[in-house]
């Protein structure tokens, strides 16, 4: 009987044990949530979404070829790639993105004016919490254009700023949603003001 209580006993103690060690486990992968979900370190993905645009010529230069009123609107599928690094500091998170957009838009009047394509280098700053990370960007953008007139298919330089939303979906791979727009003051001496409002639908690779 003592040799069956004895048994029992260290029976016990052995659950006791093994139950505290599971108690550090969880408690241990708590403590690296946050190290575990950082956003910091070097990315790069794809994304794809809709452009809007439209132009107006505002002074000199072009003539009024997009109709009486001189303004004209289009609109079209975009698809790109970017890469960028952030840095994560507590709950904030800096970082630079560069990236390449392919854009389908043609505009609705009788220039024939199409965006080609854009390129952009992007500073970005947020805030994280846990898988999630909202940021503001701001940055310069560069835009060429084509047209079967000669003098308005060109190139430019501009303003990028907006938004975006982050969500980690596994310690690597994350996904998001984000919104541009793109001014132009004078696109190429044109006497023409541009913008651009680009959604895009992004998927990406933290490493």
């Amino acid at each position: 009987m003592r040799i069956l209580k004895l048994t029992s006993l260290a029976v016990i103690l052995m659950a006791g044990s093994a139950f505290a060690a599971d108690d550090l486990v969880v408690t241990a992968n708590d403590n690296n949530f946050e190290q575990r979900w950082s956003w910091t370190g070097f990315s790069g993905g794809l994304e794809a979404g809709y452009s809007w645009s439209s132009d107006e010529i505002t002074a000199g230069g072009a003539a009024c070829v997009f109709g009486p009123d001189c303004f004209a609107n289009g609109e079209g599928g975009i698809y790109g790639a970017f890469v960028g690094y952030n840095h994560q500091m507590g709950s904030f998170v800096g970082g630079v993105e560069a990236s390449y957009t392919r854009i389908d838009t043609d505009f609705d009047d009788l220039s024939g004016v199409s965006i080609v394509d854009s390129w952009a280098l992007k500073g970005r700053l947020g805030y994280a919490m846990d898988r999630f990370h909202a940021y503001g960007l701001i940055g310069a953008t560069y835009v060429t254009t084509d047209s079967p007139i000669a003098a308005l298919a060109q190139s430019d330089w501009g303003i990028v700023y907006g938004a975006g939303l982050d969500v980690a979906i596994t310690e690597n791979i994350f996904g998001g949603i984000q919104y541009t727009r793109h001014d132009f003051t004078d696109f190429a001496d044109l006497g023409i003001d541009a913008e651009m409002d680009n959604v895009m639908v992004r998927i990406g690779y933290k490493f």
